[in-house]
């Protein structure tokens, strides 16, 4: 399949199975989409609290939290501080194991917004082609919401 880039909506509204969550690794929501989660879903956001809190979670990896029946939110850590800038290695490692878990857990569907591009401040012409490489070649929909 291919990637469809969505330029409008609020990707916690997607109707897709996996929804990516842009994190930071200490556990932090204090703005952006990672906000927006922790105001939504707050059973979720605690569990990824927990984890970051015991220090079992940190850049390269995704951390799946399950939600409704049918839901998983991946929590991709594009920050370790919320306050600094992501960096472009990170998204890469994390495209990579997200690519690694998807056949793992199932997911039929994917949403995610343009990694380390909003408060990360990485250009998006320099994210793209990381999605596309690690993610274009799925064989599932996946549906990626551009910055605005």
């Amino acid at each position: 399949m291919t990637i469809t880039y969505i330029t409008s909506g609020n990707i916690l509204t997607d109707e897709s199975k996996g929804i990516v969550i842009p994190v930071n690794t200490m556990g932090i929501a204090g703005a952006g989409l990672a906000r927006q989660w922790k105001i939504q879903y707050p059973d979720e956001h605690h569990l990824y609290g927990i984890v970051c809190k015991d220090k079992r979670f940190s850049i390269g990896e995704v951390l799946p939290v399950i939600s409704a029946p049918n839901r998983l939110f991946l929590c991709f850590p594009t920050k370790i501080i919320p306050q600094k800038r992501s960096e472009l290695v990170w998204i890469e490692d994390g495209l990579s194991d997200l690519r690694r878990l998807i056949p793992t857990l199932w997911i039929k569907s994917l949403a995610l917004p343009a990694l380390g591009c909003g408060l990360g401040g990485l250009p998006w012409r320099d994210v793209q082609p990381l999605i596309e490489k690690h993610l274009g070649d799925l064989k599932i929909p996946v549906r990626v919401y551009l910055p605005r």
